[in-house]
């Protein structure tokens, strides 16, 4: 798992990958790199989150074209 580089938007927080410190919010945006070497990474919207104090899993609305 990768963090994007990219620039983010107001409110958006980078999504830190898989591990002890990983929480997310609705409305978080987590990107994903993409599943082959040459694939475009994946971002989204975190819709609900069903753990315990913000912690996965998430329900998560990928952007179209992902």
């Amino acid at each position: 798992m990768t963090v994007s580089t990219a620039p983010m938007a107001p409110g958006q927080r980078p999504f830190t990958g898989f591990g002890p410190v990983l929480r997310g919010e609705p409305g978080d945006t987590p990107v994903i790199a993409g599943e082959h070497v040459s694939g475009l990474p994946r971002s989204g919207t975190i819709i609900a989150v069903a753990g315990r104090d913000g912690r996965p899993p998430f329900l998560v609305r990928w952007t179209a074209g992902d």
